[in-house]
């Protein structure tokens, strides 16, 4: 059962106390907005955030929100204010992910040439098209290429490439040098841009 009208507004009311109380110095004011949106920002981002980027984006926003403090109107509730900069957060993120996804995929497929009438792959297709959507076909293609690789740390990597990791993170979670994982995605792309030629051919 939902709360009622006076209850939103003793809630926006303790919300604007607890905000006054944090701008003035007050620690305890902070944990207890920390405590108030930390979870309510999980639940409300889950969908708008990329996998795996929840926690951060949740993180990010709080702190956004705290540096953010003097600039809150009081208009609407905090929690309100806050899931809006949440999900700017979250939307940012997400079409970082796509810019980055889209380049790297670019890279790929844009070197794709046929003897047969030289056929060009138009890389720009493989960006997502519906912002919303986190299954656009290109990508499925590029995914579906990959999974035909016949090193499995090729597959990894370009996975995990294609997915928006950055090649210091990539070096990290895998224990080998930036130049190893380099080389693993440029022999990758290779094998990736004869499996689609062959895919062409068949066509």
């Amino acid at each position: 059962m939902g709360k009622s009208f006076s209850e939103k507004e003793a809630e926006k009311v303790r919300q604007q106390a607890l905000v006054h109380a944090a701008l003035a110095g007050d620690q305890a004011a902070f944990q207890e907005l920390y405590a108030l949106l930390a979870p309510l920002l999980r639940r409300r981002l889950m969908t708008l955030s990329p996998d795996g980027y929840l926690d951060d984006i949740v993180q990010v926003s709080i702190a956004k929100a705290f540096n953010m403090l003097s600039q809150f109107r009081g208009d609407s509730a905090f929690t309100s204010w806050c899931v809006s900069i949440g999900k700017n957060e979250a939307l940012t993120e997400r079409r970082r992910l796509r810019r980055e996804s889209a380049v790297i995929a670019g890279s790929i497929e844009d070197s794709i040439l046929l003897d047969s009438g030289a056929v060009k792959m138009n890389a720009g297709a493989l960006a997502y098209t519906d912002p919303a959507s986190e299954q656009a076909a290109a990508f499925d293609t590029i995914h579906s290429a990959i999974a035909e690789l016949r090193s499995k740390e090729q597959r990894l990597v370009l996975a995990m490439r294609l997915d928006g990791l950055s090649l210091a993170a990539m070096s990290t979670a895998l224990g080998q040098p930036v130049t190893n994982i380099k080389s693993l995605i440029s022999r990758g792309k290779a094998n990736v841009r004869r499996i689609l030629a062959r895919r062409i051919l068949k066509d």
